[in-house]
């Protein structure tokens, strides 16, 4: 069987060359189809000039071959449809069919550097356009179409414009910089100079960020000095806004890792669970029970349930085949599981990976963990930082954990104040300098006013899973912040009076340059089980 031919246009049919009106030969490239879900599309050179074609087979409603024949469908690459194309795509090329020698004589030397398989010629017009050049072969891989297009330099005019401002600026930039120098040459004085020069090296030196000149001074060098500070001041900002984010970020990558990893993962997972669920609904288990059932009564002829004999033999092997095929499937699926396992155990150890440690001050620690408390809670109380807090002296330790810890901590009294039904009370932060066994720690103190903690709980608070808050609560604060303190080799534990009477939690912070040592019996009476 066969169509027909026609122009879009006059709506008369036209002969083709390629297309005889009786049938198409076996060897016709259009139905060199592969399989039966093969498609063949592309370019065919014709007299009339280029086709877009497209060949598909017929098949069954139910894609079933095997094919009928194939269904043939194509359209003449003419002018105006390279014009639709090319406002669709907004870029301007032009096509021409290679065998009806279309191709503008200027153009012709292309075709001799685009050899087959080459990939497409670049050719720069002027400053503001490239012209490319490609060849597109047809279905049967022979050269069909030259294709022209031209490309505006919109970003290159666009980078030279910026790569003008930057040199500019960058020599701007380093005129005034060179001025800068002179003139705090001439401007110094060895003493002060000496002492900034100190300053700056142990700076660099220690990574102490929260050390500061305070020349007081109000010359030149005393505006440098404090210029200085607040620099570092900036710094000291900005590393902690970039650790925060880092922190964040580094979080949100493990999850998206571990996401695409399990997610690659369970793709096959799915596709076998499916292909089972499939085959499960094809077994003919109602039937069997059928069949079982009328063979049970012994009504039947002989030969209806010699049908039925054979039809449990073929319902057998079906099944039997189907458990073999499970079987491989199962195998995969359990692969696939333990990938899986292998994702989450690994990314499991990044995740435990040690955090960056910077020098910082205890006041900004807590007033940071302050502003981490809900505003629900901070309307109904006050907290009050004593003023010893800001004379403890930096310490150098991980700041996100610190925050995090004291935020829990400065919460849980907020929770606590809130269950004795009082419309406001009141929390305080102490910090002192403490020596035990010789070395030196930083205590700070967290107390309230709450409903307290009762003396058989102070040992169990920091357990994982226990809480005395009402309602269903993970219990994981406190034993989640008393397991970071030990890691940072620290302490923290609870003092109450008792249900109603407020609680004190206890947090000792090594100082930057020493290790928190044993504490005392009296304390550790009361330290919790830390384990990791």
């Amino acid at each position: 069987m066969w169509g027909r031919v026609y122009d879009l246009e006059t709506e008369e049919p036209i002969m083709v060359e390629e297309f005889p009106s009786s049938r198409l030969p076996p060897e016709h490239p259009l139905l060199a189809h592969g399989s039966d879900d093969d498609a063949i599309t592309g370019i065919l050179s014709t007299d009339r000039g280029a086709l877009l074609v497209a060949s598909q087979p017929i098949l069954t409603s139910e894609d079933e071959g095997p094919s009928r024949g194939a269904l043939i469908m194509d359209r003449f690459l003419t002018k105006d449809l390279v014009e639709i194309i090319a406002e669709q795509v907004r870029v301007d090329f032009r096509l021409w069919s290679i065998p009806d020698d279309e191709v503008p004589v200027h153009d012709r030397p292309m075709l001799e550097r685009l050899t087959p398989g080459s990939p497409p010629l670049v050719s720069e017009q002027d400053e503001k356009m490239l012209r490319v050049y490609s060849v597109m072969n047809d279905i049967e891989g022979r050269p069909a179409v030259l294709l022209r297009a031209d490309v505006p330099r919109h970003i290159s005019a666009r980078g030279a414009e910026i790569l003008r401002g930057t040199n500019l600026f960058g020599l701007t930039a380093g005129i005034l910089t060179l001025l800068l120098f002179m003139t705090l040459l001439h401007l110094s004085v060895l003493g002060p100079l000496k002492k900034l020069t100190a300053h700056a090296t142990a700076l660099g030196r220690n990574d102490d960020l929260t050390a500061r000149l305070s020349f007081g001074r109000k010359d030149d060098l005393g505006t440098l000095a404090r210029e200085f500070d607040s620099m570092v001041e900036k710094l000291s900002l900005a590393r902690k806004g970039l650790l925060e984010k880092s922190y964040e970020s580094g979080k949100a990558e493990i999850a998206l890792r571990v996401l695409h990893g399990v997610r690659n993962a369970l793709s096959p997972v799915v596709g076998h669970l499916g292909l089972l669920r499939s085959d499960l609904k094809g077994m003919p288990l109602e039937q069997i029970r059928m069949a079982k059932e009328e063979l049970a009564q012994e009504m039947s002829s002989p030969a209806r349930r010699q049908d039925l004999g054979q039809f449990l033999d073929l319902a057998t092997e079906k099944l039997l085949s189907h458990v073999e095929k499970s079987e491989k499937s199962l195998d995969e699926i359990w692969k696939h599981a333990q990938k899986v396992e292998q994702i989450l155990a690994s990314n499991d150890e990044i995740s435990r990976a040690e955090r960056p440690e910077e020098h910082v001050k205890l006041e900004g620690i807590v007033r940071d963990a302050v502003r981490e408390i809900p505003a629900d809670l901070r309307e109904r109380i006050s907290v009050e930082i004593d003023a010893g807090v800001n004379g403890m002296p930096p310490v150098k330790g991980d700041r996100i954990s610190l925050k995090q810890i004291l935020s829990h901590l400065l919460i849980n009294a907020a929770e606590s104040i809130r269950r004795t039904g009082s419309v406001s009370g009141g929390v305080m932060v102490r910090a002192s300098t403490e020596r035990m066994d010789g070395a030196e720690v930083i205590h700070v103190q967290v107390q309230d006013n709450g409903a307290g903690i009762p003396r058989d709980d102070l040992d169990r608070i920091f357990q994982r899973g226990y809480s005395t808050k009402p309602g269903d609560t993970s219990g994981l604060g406190l034993h989640w912040c008393a397991n970071t303190i030990s890691s940072m080799e620290g302490k923290l534990y609870a003092e109450s009076d008792g249900a109603g009477h407020g609680a004190r939690l206890h947090l000792f912070i090594p100082n930057k340059t020493a290790q928190i040592p044993r504490v005392d019996p009296r304390r550790s009476r009361r330290s919790p089980p830390c384990s990791r």
